[in-house]
């Protein structure tokens, strides 16, 4: 699903799009639309969100306009494009996916300073 970004977050988002492969690190403030922003990136192969709560899963889940897997409970993905994982599931499932399987994985982390890493 296509959002209008407000300009901060259409701005976020050219940056992102515009870098080379690498680790960066994006830090909004609660309510500024961290999820519409990292959904809004250019998918460059498969993308892992983890996540450390289940709203989280699916708020994010909401927002993608291509097919989502979710690994977390009773869930599991299937190849998706973009899977959507709890940290406490994946690290039980790390063996389901090689070390290479994506090109992408963001880490929503809005516990400890309300960031999102790429």
């Amino acid at each position: 699903m296509k959002y209008n970004l407000r300009p901060y977050q259409q701005e976020a988002v050219d940056i992102v799009n515009s870098l080379e492969s690498g680790s960066y690190l994006l830090n909004l403030a609660t309510g500024l639309g961290k999820t519409v922003i990292f959904t809004s990136f250019k998918r460059k192969g498969r993308v892992l969100v983890l996540v450390h709560r289940e709203e989280l899963a699916y708020q994010a889940k909401s927002k993608y306009d291509c097919p989502v897997g979710l690994e977390m409970a009773e869930h599991k993905s299937n190849g998706e494009e973009v899977i959507i994982a709890s940290v406490q599931s994946l690290v039980r499932r790390l063996n389901k996916f090689s070390k290479d399987y994506f090109d992408m994985i963001i880490i929503d982390e809005r516990s400890s300073c309300c960031s999102t890493y790429i």
